[in-house]
């Protein structure tokens, strides 16, 4: 019997919809997979993003996280090459992960057929400090392939001396974003809603003028405490937080679901642009040539490039059910029909390995 090919996957693994997702799909199409979480070493300092009170511990812990140094990298670092040598895989693949030593990569290439490296941040933005992805370009010498979340990064890295690389989209998980067929009212029907983080874009602003016309919105997601309108948006919905388990459900109860494009990765898309049309629910996203390649404004997605225009489509579509179910449809049968889910990812990384 042939061998099963062997891959570690290293990754925060604190979502499941990240490292795991790759991780899980990878399995299915028969691979043996090894888990490499980094969460497990930083423990509760992974889970501190947010501004509360915490002991000493915890406070070692997170600035060894943030800075990027310190005995607890050493240790998973060490923990790493270890785990390589035992196994021998014939993939390591570093998901977004800038704990990881450039000289842990070199070693690892000694019982590693191949390395792959990915990332979903755009490590050449200048809004991250500069020690935030030193690890990371300390590592590109020593990787057979680094996979793209943005066309933008192909270029960053040719230009750095990286022509090594390919685009690896973002997905949808199949048992995570779906359509429900029966639906009935909760506690997050809503005619419109935006689940993501919060930026210093406008995007706040653009918010706040769809409450002011007086439209059935919600807002969830992280970071929101950071916005200057968060006490304006607390006392219309409360405390806002992430979904997390409600989230599909969430998309599902929602006449217009929002995407918004991050500025800070220069992201010209999203996982909303996927996770948004596996549940069949009509995308009214952030205008960008990418998104509009895939999906077809005005046929399988709609799109707004200003405030005026977002106003103007919320108010269109929420009068024509008929036309925004139609092109909700549309798109789902587009995302199906081309294949956007973690399992083809995985195959692409798979296939990239092959063609090594």
């Amino acid at each position: 019997m042939k061998n099963k090919l062997k891959v570690i996957v290293v990754g925060d693994y604190i979502t499941d919809i990240y490292e795991l997702a790759i991780y899980n799909s990878l399995i299915s199409l028969g691979v043996e997979g090894f888990r490499f979480a980094i969460s497990e070493y930083f423990d509760e300092a992974i889970k501190l993003d947010r501004k509360i009170s915490f002991g000493p511990r915890e406070l070692w812990l997170r600035c060894q996280k943030r800075y990027r140094m310190g005995p607890v990298l050493n240790r998973l670092n060490k923990d790493l090459v270890s785990l390589a040598r035992s196994i021998r895989p014939d993939v390591i693949f570093v998901y977004r992960s800038p704990y990881v030593f450039g000289s842990t990569l070199s070693k690892v290439r000694k019982w590693a057929k191949a390395v792959f490296v990915y990332n979903n941040d755009d490590p050449f933005s200048p809004s991250y400090p500069s020690y935030f992805w030193r690890h990371h370009f300390d590592g590109l010498p020593y990787c057979d392939h680094i996979f793209c979340f943005r066309t933008k990064n192909l270029s960053d890295y040719s230009s750095i001396g990286f022509k090594n690389t390919s685009l690896f989209l973002p997905y949808y998980v199949k048992g995570k974003h779906f359509f429900i067929r029966s639906k009935v009212k909760n506690s997050f029907t809503s005619d419109v809603m935006f689940a993501g983080h919060f930026e210093p874009d406008g995007r706040d602003e653009l918010l706040k003028r769809i409450v002011e016309k007086g439209i059935d919105f919600r807002l969830y997601g992280t970071e929101w405490s950071d916005s200057c309108l968060y006490d304006y948006f607390a006392t219309k919905f409360g405390e806002i937080v992430p979904l997390r388990n409600d989230y599909n459900l969430a998309l599902n109860s929602t006449q217009i679901a929002l995407a918004f494009l991050s500025k800070k990765n220069f992201d010209s898309l999203t996982t909303r642009t996927f996770e948004i049309p596996a549940t069949r629910t009509f995308m009214l996203g952030e205008f960008s040539e990418e998104c509009n390649e895939i999906f077809k404004e005005g046929v399988e997605a709609e799109y707004f490039r200003d405030g005026n225009e977002l106003i103007d489509k919320i108010s269109f579509y929420l009068r024509k059910d008929r036309v925004r179910d139609r092109i909700a449809v549309a798109g789902n049968r587009k995302l199906h029909r081309v294949g956007h889910e973690a399992t083809d990812r995985a195959r692409q990384l798979l296939d990239t390995y092959s063609r090594l």
